[in-house]
């Protein structure tokens, strides 16, 4: 314990974070784990955890809702025009689960499971990892009913309300997590802390596995979320505050800035391209959940503390639908508790982006418009100082597609047009010196 408290102090001062500087302890990966709880073990004590000091704005409103018709956590969850779809999880009686809920925000009421919306998923699973685009859900790995960690990848097509079996990943996983990106789907983390991506191909039904350097350190109990065309792993065991960007054209991981304090059993959404909300999460893992929610400024590379949520827990299920999201079910984490509370969020910026970048000192801002577009749009760029620039857009399969700018370019603010382009998902990365910056565009017709 002094040699714990003594290394928080020494960070602490030397303002050196462990998640940028260190690889996690020697044998994190070795530990024994009860096959029936989801605690993190030997978990920090509360006198080790790093105060942070971040701007609290309060600018989230929240709503409570109507209630889950069960309790739970830890499960699959995405949204298709009005209907959240909530599926798997822990549950109190089952420990895993393959029952499925819906949830329609704008008659605020609730789709039971069994239903031909809600079928089952083909086998229980918790603590695995999920993400969803506008279609698809996506559950991969987790634990089954027998606590057994799994390889297995499910998905779910929320438009025509059926269930598929997907290629396994290649290694088993549990307190992982995932996000969709583009056309891939990308997994982070595990219970033994290992570092490696994984990313999965919709299209073509195939894993890769990913270890470009620098990475973020692996972890465990940890979140993830995409937003701007970009993958965000944040937080985790033990006791991490870091927050890193991967963006799929470059192949490349970014740390970004530190949340305003550790995080363990988290959850986050993205919304639209501005912003990724992180609510509820046990500091240590050793008491209580809390109801701290923070926001990330992508452009800004900053975060805020906002408004609580009106009830604390970790491993809540989060989605979004018609411009708000929502924190749904989720769990105390100690004892635990399964939860049925549904709360409501609005962020009055979320989603919107201005056709014009703004500019801040020492920033290299970057905006397309209209965004989804036919195929023609507009990209306005500025530049902090003069040099070399490069312009890029590549497919959602990180092929260059055009090349835009190329050359020497004094500081200032510049526009490019874009014509022609097929329906899809693409990535416009704009480099200059070391500053880097990028941006997704949908194509639809």
């Amino acid at each position: 314990m002094r040699k714990l408290t003594l290394l928080a102090l020494v960070l602490a001062l030397t303002g050196s974070s462990w998640a940028a500087n260190t690889l996690l302890p020697t044998g994190t990966a070795d530990r024994v784990f009860d096959p029936t709880s989801d605690l993190v073990p030997e978990a920090q004590p509360p006198s080790d955890r790093m105060v942070y000091d971040y701007p609290h704005t309060d600018a989230i409103t929240w709503v409570t809702r109507a209630i889950a018709p069960l309790q739970r956590y830890w499960g699959a969850v995405g949204s298709r025009q009005d209907t959240i779809y909530l599926a798997g999880g822990r549950m109190a009686s089952a420990v895993s689960t393959r029952t499925m809920l819906a949830y329609i925000p704008a008659t605020n009421t609730w789709i039971n499971s069994g239903q031909p919306q809600t079928p089952d998923m083909p086998g229980d699973r918790r603590a695995g990892a999920t993400g969803f685009n506008d279609t698809l859900l996506f559950y991969c790995c987790g634990r089954d009913l027998a606590s057994t960690t799994m390889n297995t990848m499910y998905q779910f097509n929320m438009r025509t309300k059926t269930w598929s079996t997907r290629a396994a990943c290649p290694t088993a996983a549990w307190a992982t997590a995932g996000a969709l990106a583009g056309n891939y789907f990308f997994r982070f983390g595990s219970e033994g802390a290992v570092d490696i991506l994984y990313r999965f191909d919709i299209n073509a039904n195939t894993w890769t596995t990913l270890t470009p350097t620098p990475r973020p350190p692996g972890r465990g109990w940890h979140t993830a979320a995409s937003a701007g065309g970009l993958f965000y792993v944040m937080g985790g065991s033990p006791g991490l505050a870091d927050c890193w960007a991967f963006d799929p054209a470059a192949g490349t991981w970014t740390q970004r800035a530190d949340m305003p304090g550790t995080r363990v059993y988290p959850s986050a959404i993205g919304v639209g391209d501005s912003i990724i909300v992180l609510c509820g999460g046990d500091l240590t893992g050793a008491e209580p959940a809390d109801a701290l929610v923070y926001v990330y400024h992508i452009a800004a590379n900053t975060w805020t503390t906002e408004t609580s949520m009106p009830t604390a827990r970790g491993w809540e299920m989060m989605a979004k639908a018609a411009g708000k999201f929502y924190a749904i079910q989720g769990s105390n984490t100690t004892t635990p508790t399964y939860l049925d509370v549904n709360e409501e969020g609005t962020y009055p910026a979320s989603g919107v982006e201005s056709p014009e970048p703004v500019t801040r000192r020492g920033e290299l801002a970057l905006s397309v418009s209209p965004n989804p577009t036919r195929g023609n749009a507009s990209i306005a760029f500025s530049l902090p100082a003069r040099g070399v620039v490069s312009l890029k857009l590549y497919d959602a399969q990180g092929r260059l597609v055009r090349t835009l700018v190329s050359g020497t370019r004094e500081a200032g603010a510049y526009r490019a047009s874009l014509s022609g382009l097929s329906a899809g998902v693409y990535f416009l990365s704009l480099q200059a010196g070391t500053y880097r910056s990028t941006k997704s565009l949908v194509v639809v017709r």
